[in-house]
């Protein structure tokens, strides 16, 4: 009996040494987490522990937008969206009002409302004149976490060329601006490329694509472009696709795409592969007219919910308008080269494909 009441006393004890060790190992490990915690809190810069300790509380925030093209990096008066994102960038809502605000060439304009902890994003842009008038800007998507008031989210703008800083030829294989193509029956011809520069300062063109008209009744059976871009020595492939552009009315009978945007300054020139024509069984018999375009992509508001800003060749509207700068008729009668930089588009055809 008195074995078993030893056994049973070697037990017990057993486990309240057991019991005393693990709650031991649980503190120390609790302080070991909080020695941590600590250090890592006096590692905090100010504005970090402003965010820990002022979350939710109401905030200013400032912004402003740059000109990218301009040599100085100039503040310019831009028209503005902003509107706050979830920690994986989704779309949560728009800040203070769905409309745009014109933001300042001279000061910062305030954002409101907003909260610390936050994560704002913002973009500014807006479509250009046309052949003449106004600037219109191309804008880069930025963001900022605030995380005390009075921050600063610094836009970046693009001022788009307007249509007469633009000029676009078709050039033959003699390297000549090129007028006309002949095809017989079922024959094809090309250009060797098509050139698109920037004939002006201090403005950028995404150049999206390009769409060709064929007028309708000619004996015109394909129109095919070489598969590649190239600017300086970066290349970008171009391919044919079935994107409807709604605004154009029928007029884009073949939509040629870049992969990705390419953007062009100053004095850029960017060439294409050959530009190809093939008749039908009955051949060009007549001056038969094509029209080349380019056009570019640009952000835009929605009209839709959940998706305030998107990126595209014309807006979501029932009615479609076109989105940043003007589209670009290509020429072949080497208009616009004159020190007047005269507009490129004349209402004339591009080329024709001639007997």
């Amino acid at each position: 009996m008195i074995i078993v009441i030893l056994i049973v006393a070697v037990l017990i004890i057993g486990l309240f040494s057991l019991g005393s060790y693990m709650e031991s190992r649980k503190q120390t490990a609790l302080q070991a987490e909080q020695t941590k915690a600590l250090l890592r809190e006096q590692a905090k810069t100010p504005e970090e522990k402003s965010e820990t300790s002022n979350v939710g509380k109401s905030a200013i925030a400032r912004a402003t937008a740059i000109d990218l093209q301009e040599n100085t990096k100039a503040q310019v008066a831009v028209p503005a969206y902003f509107y706050k994102v979830d920690k994986d960038g989704n779309f949560v809502e728009y800040v203070g009002q769905t409309g745009a605000r014109t933001l300042s060439a001279t000061e910062s304009t305030s954002i409101t409302p907003v909260n610390i902890g936050d994560k704002i994003c913002g973009v500014s842009f807006n479509s250009t004149g046309g052949a003449n008038g106004i600037n219109g800007y191309y804008g880069n998507v930025g963001c900022i976490d605030i995380q005390v008031g009075g921050e600063t989210l610094v836009l970046e703008a693009n001022r788009i060329c307007r249509q007469n800083q633009l000029q676009g030829y078709l050039k033959t294989n003699l390297n000549q601006l090129g007028r006309n193509l002949t095809a017989g029956a079922s024959q094809a011809n090309s250009f060797t490329t098509l050139e698109l520069r920037i004939n002006g300062t201090d403005c950028a063109y995404n150049l999206g694509g390009f769409y060709v008209d064929v007028i309708a009744g000619t004996n015109i059976q394909d129109i095919s472009m070489d598969d590649s871009i190239t600017k300086g020595g970066k290349t970008t492939k171009l391919t044919e696709t079935n994107v409807n552009l709604k605004r154009l009315s029928g007029t884009d009978d073949y939509v040629f795409e870049l992969a990705e945007p390419m953007i062009l300054k100053e004095y850029d020139t960017l060439n294409t592969g050959s530009f190809t024509i093939l008749a039908d069984g009955d051949g060009c018999s007549t001056a038969e007219g094509v029209n080349v375009t380019a056009f570019d992509k640009a952000n835009f508001q929605s009209t839709g919910s959940g998706k305030p800003i998107l990126f595209g060749i014309e807006d979501d509207q029932v009615s479609p308008a076109d989105v940043g700068g003007a589209d670009v008729l290509i020429i072949s009668n080497g208009r616009g080269t004159s020190g007047s930089n005269d507009l490129n588009g004349d209402g004339t055809t591009s080329f024709s494909c001639i007997p």
